[in-house]
């Protein structure tokens, strides 16, 4: 095969979709449904070039010719606190149809200092597929997307070694010690974000012993927040219930999470809302349900 037969076999991607376009859309869909639930992350979204592309296919078609590339477009999510992964998975899975079996989920090995996946396949929403050449589909392409979930901490970490480790793997493996050390660097940063909900839990408790509670319930929600002040009929329940406040304290962070993703009407993410929202949820204070604004009890 001639130079020229070889370039027209080629699959030239910017034919079949506008990449900036996916990508803006993509960007558009999924910070919608993250918002809501008020999680802290970063979002990263690519179409595969063209070269890599050609390249992941010259390999994987030439032992299998019906083989479908899964990952054309790639979702990296980034969450700045590490039990923030399951959630961040079960919003995806309420929106998006997930492909029987293609979850890459690592259990922790007690034992090996490794890389940990929560990588998973999806199948592309009707707003992405109709900006797509239907010709794309009578390729090696599968109608699906890939998402990577990460913690901020380890995201740096992947990026490394995914560029001088993984793409240069034929020296890592002949140094297998210096390839442990590597590994060793994400054992001593899932370390650090253990400790990092620690710090932050340890502060909540500071504010709530010396009553500041606009900053108990900053620190101990961790969300991001568009409104941190508490009203002053709140402040002036916490006071004179102190018991009430340190039930606030130790609420069930995981359901509040839950109940924001769910609520089929976005909630704003207010300090006052999100009281409203752990009382009803949990405490059951008469007097703070007294005082909830009647948007709230609509939407619950």
């Amino acid at each position: 095969m001639n130079l020229a037969e070889e370039n027209s076999n080629l699959i030239k991607i910017d034919d079949y979709l506008n990449k900036r376009q996916i990508e803006d859309s993509f960007n558009d869909l999924l910070t919608k449904f993250l918002n809501k639930s008020g999680i802290f992350y970063r979002l990263w979204v690519r179409v595969k070039s063209t070269p890599s592309i050609n390249k992941k296919l010259a390999i994987k078609t030439k032992s299998n010719a019906d083989y479908k590339l899964q990952d054309l477009f790639g979702i990296r999510i980034a969450c700045y606190f590490q039990e923030d992964l399951p959630l961040c998975e079960h919003i995806l899975s309420k929106h998006f149809n997930e492909i029987f079996d293609s979850a890459s989920i690592d259990d922790p090995d007690p034992v090996t200092f490794k890389p940990t996946r929560r990588n998973h396949v999806y199948t592309l929403p009707e707003d992405i597929l109709n900006l797509i050449a239907n010709d794309l589909w009578n390729l090696n392409f599968d109608k699906t997307f890939e998402v990577q979930i990460r913690t901020i901490f380890s995201e740096g970490w992947h990026e490394v070694e995914h560029d001088l480790r993984y793409k240069n793997h034929n020296i890592w493996e002949t140094i297998p010690d210096l390839s442990r050390k590597l590994n060793g660097i994400l054992a001593t940063l899932e370390t650090s974000e253990w400790a990092l909900n620690k710090v932050f839990d340890d502060l909540a408790y500071k504010c709530y012993k010396s009553k500041d509670w606009e900053n108990m319930l900053i620190n101990k929600v961790r969300l991001r927040l568009t409104q941190n002040n508490i009203s002053d009929n709140i402040i002036n329940i916490f006071n004179q219930e102190q018991d009430i406040a340190k039930k606030f304290l130790n609420f069930d962070r995981e359901k509040l999470v839950s109940t924001l993703t769910e609520s089929s009407i976005p909630i704003p993410l207010k300090i006052d809302n999100i009281i409203f929202l752990i009382n009803e949820i949990e405490i059951k204070n008469e007097n703070i349900s007294n005082i909830m604004p009647e948007f709230i009890k609509t939407i619950l």
